[in-house]
């Protein structure tokens, strides 16, 4: 049951009620009474932003997450006492939620999942660069590199690659056919391969189609496969490179995670300490904010002067402060005060109540103070860091799409220059056998 059903208000107390809970919601927390007016207009897309972002747990209602229901004492204020409630939790709910037309943050969840995303990047590019020589040809190039480096000089013969290929000629006829090729490659280059594999590049190399490799096809393919290797250790430094520079991304975006998670921890202290109080430290934080005195509380609380107060006199008394509370949860303070049971609370004790309720009221404004100002303080890092994220993603877009371009490019030049190579060799044939048919 309502208290003014219990204890009627005097024909003064309605006026006197919308009076003060104007006063006491403008002056609702003195850390936020500059900002009080600027923010009302704000209070209600912030709010609705801070329940999208899902950052922040308030006490629902209609306006703003922060805005109690208006007191059942003073019906009369509750409209202008809403309005100026809500623009005070506007400011409260901007610190842990996303304002104008900024986007809300991505979660820290979300961010780790990126950074093992790009971790598992780095691996694979690591991998790559461990492993460069995925073909037979460069598996065939990097053997054949390693041979020459390992042969001594020879007196008869300064090339290295001659010296190589009349080693690898064991009949002598100036030719490799392809059981001889087969040799080399298991023998002499140690190459792991079957007769299908070797037998193939085998016929690749052998330009004029006679099943053998001349000195000048071999030469040719000395360099072939000498490129082929060369062109697989370019790569895998690239890749090491990338792999390295992947790292250093993921490890960005873990510092991105935790300035993000300093703030979402932030973000639920605040909350928490805004949430849904006491009925006590509902009463120390109304005292604070009139200025008033713990002398002139006992004065106006006492209405009948006998020095004691009784359940119906504290329950009007907390209502007509603007406290927001059910009348259970004021009786049962009540009975917590009335330590003797009487029905009755001492004066003295109440002065030694009021006492510690303003003194805890004084500390828990001056702790969201702070907690509000390192919240901000937290969210500006957070929101840098998604930033810098954000433009970091959109370069590696960039580079991406420019390095699709340019192998685009590079392969359309190396087949123009296969079809041009192709088109020569077409004509020489038919030069040549031109020039056979014509008489001597």
């Amino acid at each position: 049951m309502a208290a003014a059903s219990s204890a009627p208000a005097s024909p003064d107390a309605k006026p006197k009620a919308g009076k003060d809970a104007g006063k006491d919601t403008g002056n609702h927390s003195k850390t936020a009474a500059s900002d009080a007016k600027a923010d009302a207009s704000d209070a209600k897309p912030n709010a609705s932003k801070a329940g999208k972002a899902g950052k922040v747990s308030a006490t629902p209602a209609p306006a703003a997450p922060a805005a109690p229901t208006p007191p059942p004492a003073a019906p009369g204020a509750a409209p202008k006492k809403a309005a100026k409630v809500s623009s005070t939790s506007s400011k409260a709910a901007a610190s842990s939620a996303p304002t104008g037309g900024e986007k809300p943050l991505l979660s820290s969840t979300v961010i780790d999942e990126i950074a093992e995303a790009t971790l598992k990047e780095g691996e694979v590019a690591e991998k790559a660069a461990s492993n460069p020589n995925t073909t037979f040809e460069r598996r065939m190039g990097a053997a054949l590199i390693a041979k020459l480096d390992s042969m001594k000089p020879d007196p008869k013969e300064k090339d290295k690659q001659l010296a190589f290929i009349r080693k690898l000629d064991k009949n002598n006829d100036g030719e490799l056919n392809k059981m001889e090729f087969r040799t080399a490659v298991r023998t002499e280059l140690q190459v792991k391969a079957d007769n299908k594999e070797i037998d193939e590049y085998f016929s690749l190399l052998d330009a004029d189609k006679n099943d053998s490799l001349d000195v000048n096809e071999l030469k040719v393919a000395f360099k072939k496969l000498i490129d082929a290797a060369q062109g697989a250790a370019d790569e895998a430094a690239l890749m090491r490179n990338k792999a390295a520079k992947i790292r250093e991304k993921a490890a960005f975006i873990k510092e991105v995670a935790e300035a993000t998670r300093a703030c979402e921890r932030a973000d639920a202290r605040f909350a928490e300490l805004r949430g849904v109080k006491s009925v006590d430290a509902k009463i120390g934080e109304k005292i604070i904010s009139r200025n008033l005195k713990v002398a002139e509380v006992m004065t106006k609380w006492d209405k009948s002067g006998d020095g004691s107060l009784e359940a119906d006199e504290f329950r009007d008394a907390v209502l007509e402060l603007g406290v927001e509370a059910a009348p259970a949860e004021i009786d049962a303070l009540f009975v917590k005060l009335d330590t003797d049971g009487g029905g009755a609370i001492d004066v003295s004790e109440l002065r030694t109540f009021v006492t510690k309720l303003t003194d805890a009221a004084k500390n828990a404004a001056m702790e969201m103070k702070e907690l509000e100002k390192s919240t901000l303080a937290l969210r500006k890092a957070a929101t840098k860091a998604q930033k810098d994220l954000t433009t970091l993603k959109a370069k590696d877009e960039k580079e991406a799409k420019e390095g699709e371009l340019a192998a685009d490019e590079s392969a359309k030049a190396t087949q123009g220059a296969k079809a041009d190579d192709k088109a020569k060799k077409k004509d020489e044939k038919a030069a040549k056998k031109k020039g056979a048919a014509a008489p001597s």
